[in-house]
């Protein structure tokens, strides 16, 4: 919802003429010009930097939940293969409440 929100103040600081217009057909001065072309440049730099923050942390994100995914494909290895005490601590990584009843372990 935001990087939309944010598309779209670009593309009205892009596309929107009126400081020119009215510049070339004389109703506002050089210097109020100057000071909204400098006000839209500064917003757009805001803007170009927020897009791209936005653009590096839903790829990090995809990146993260790529590494999740290999690390579950491989979780029934990893349990196999690990001593008593890293099963222990796998199993409370992955479930909140374990129960043991009969050498049988049900989450809870």
């Amino acid at each position: 919802m935001v990087f939309i929100i944010l598309l779209i103040k670009l593309e009205f600081i892009l596309f929107s003429s009126e400081p020119h217009d009215e510049k070339i057909d004389g109703n506002i001065t050089n210097e109020f010009y100057e000071k909204k072309f400098e006000q839209y440049s500064k917003e757009l730099d805001a803007i170009t930097a927020a897009i791209t923050k936005h653009k590096d942390a839903n790829l990090s994100y995809v990146e993260l939940g790529s590494h999740i995914l290999d690390l579950t494909q491989q979780a029934e290895d990893f349990y196999y293969n690990a001593t008593k005490q890293q099963k222990r601590k796998l199993l409370g990584i992955v479930f909140e409440k374990l129960l043991v009843e009969k050498k049988v372990v049900t989450p809870v």
